[in-house]
């Protein structure tokens, strides 16, 4: 799986008309082929802040010509039968990138590693959101 990680900075007058127009979204964004999952979580420290994750499987990395933009952080496992591999693939591939991390969980969870908040993907996470490094 591929997840996708988009970090979205609302304007303060916008961000209930945002959060409208987000709900109508989410479902033609769930109706993309190959989609998994999708969260909009909502930055405690910064009222107008929002991470988007979204998840994908292979169909995406090979019918696709993906080009990733902005600063771009991925967690793997290679326990994980559904998406166990690196982001080299995406991370040498010619794109509009200013950062690009990559972060392996040794959980030996398979895919599970995500579904719990583990530290070693919410304490890197954190840190990205608040100062977009690691």
């Amino acid at each position: 799986m591929i997840v996708e990680v988009a970090i979205l900075i609302v304007k303060a007058e916008q961000i209930s008309q945002f959060e409208q127009d987000f709900a109508i979204a989410k479902q033609y964004i769930s109706s993309i082929k190959g989609y998994i999952k999708h969260s909009l979580l909502k930055c405690i420290e910064q009222e107008n802040k929002y991470i988007l994750l979204a998840g994908n499987n292979d169909f995406q990395e090979l019918n696709n010509d993906w080009k990733f933009h902005g600063q771009v952080l991925c967690f793997y496992d290679d326990s994980d039968t559904i998406a166990g591999k690196n982001y080299d693939y995406w991370k040498n591939k010619p794109n509009y990138t200013t950062k690009f991390e990559q972060i392996k969980i040794d959980k030996n969870l398979g895919h599970g590693f995500l579904y719990q908040p583990y530290k070693e993907w919410i304490e890197p996470s954190k840190k990205w959101i608040l100062y977009q490094e690691l």
